[in-house]
């Protein structure tokens, strides 16, 4: 069985979407880690040196190295990463991108909230779903 530690990480080549999301998740839970990485390439170097794996990966679909779409095929291609949640979390709308995310293994696709109120729900949707489950 695999264990999972209490942290959350965030692949966003965005400086302000990281700072954003990292608030609301201490204002919601102060006792969730966020550890933000800034591109795809970042994310399978760092799972592999973690001993517990992240309760969720939030993955931004556009960035400039390894976009969100790579990022996931590279984990599920991973047997050690299959039952990790990983959220595609990007600013788009697309029901194509959403179905190709979904059929290639997201756990869910979100778009992200247009204002912090939101946001802050957001976080406490996710939290209720994916963390101590």
């Amino acid at each position: 069985m695999l264990e999972f530690s209490n942290t959350i990480v965030v692949v966003d080549d965005d400086a302000d979407d990281q700072f954003l999301i990292r608030n609301v998740f201490e204002q919601t839970n102060p006792a969730i880690e966020v550890v933000t990485l800034s591109d795809g390439d970042e994310v399978l170097p760092y799972l592999n040196k973690q001993a517990v794996l992240p309760e969720l990966v939030l993955l931004d679909l556009n960035m400039a190295r390894l976009n969100g779409m790579q990022t996931l095929a590279e984990l599920r291609r991973n047997h050690r990463f299959t039952e990790m949640p990983v959220v595609i979390y990007t600013t788009s709308s697309n029901p194509q991108e959403r179905a190709k995310a979904m059929a290639s293994g997201a756990s869910d696709f979100i778009t992200k909230p247009g204002d912090y109120t939101d946001l802050l729900k957001l976080a406490q949707k996710l939290e209720m779903k994916w963390i101590g489950k």
